[in-house]
């Protein structure tokens, strides 16, 4: 059973010399064309065209462009005038609706039984978050009690500490075993 492959193609110098050059003469004409466009004037003859939003309109008289804009802002503060006076009382809408008092804030946002049953979750996760501590407390307590038995049982373990003649050998056997070698 035969795979199909393509065939192996050797190297081939000239491929690559022959694309490198129209590479770098493409990018020549790139250039070129910049530099070309960069340096170039634009024409006179060609008027040049502006956006209608961006041209102020221009009037004949001044006064009559004053007259306008006098008009505009009396207009302006005319429309705005209601607005002024709602906001002289504060801001804050919210705040205002509770300085009046908690029931008549409450009473118009959220309905009581929905208030009682969120106080009520809010009493529950605190209890279960009091005994979880006190579980911590205690598992903490258990673990330092472990860990001092655990450290009293490998003190028991231990071999006795060597006498000083066992020392002395264990010190000088070294030594020992290197003149014995020779």
């Amino acid at each position: 059973m035969q795979t199909e492959s393509r065939p192996f193609t050797p190297y081939d110098p000239t491929t690559r010399h022959s694309k490198l050059v129209w590479l770098v003469l493409g990018g020549v004409v790139a250039v070129g064309a910049i530099v070309w466009l960069g340096r170039r004037e634009p024409s006179k003859d060609k008027p040049q065209v502006m956006a209608s939003g961006n041209v102020a309109p221009q009037f004949a008289d001044g006064k009559a462009l004053q007259k306008d804009a006098v008009k505009l802002v009396d207009d302006t503060k005319a429309a705005l005038a209601p607005l002024v006076k709602s906001l002289d009382s504060g801001p804050n809408v919210l705040g205002a609706q509770a300085a009046r008092g908690p029931s008549v804030a409450t009473a118009s946002l959220v309905p009581s039984s929905e208030v009682e049953r969120q106080k009520a979750r809010a009493r529950r996760a605190e209890s279960q978050e009091a005994k979880a501590r006190r579980e911590v407390v205690e598992l903490r307590r258990a673990n330092a009690e472990l860990g001092q038995r655990l450290a009293q049982m490998q003190i028991a373990r231990r071999p006795p500490p060597p006498t000083q003649s066992e020392q002395i050998l264990e010190t000088l056997a070294p030594a020992l075993r290197s003149a014995d070698e020779r």
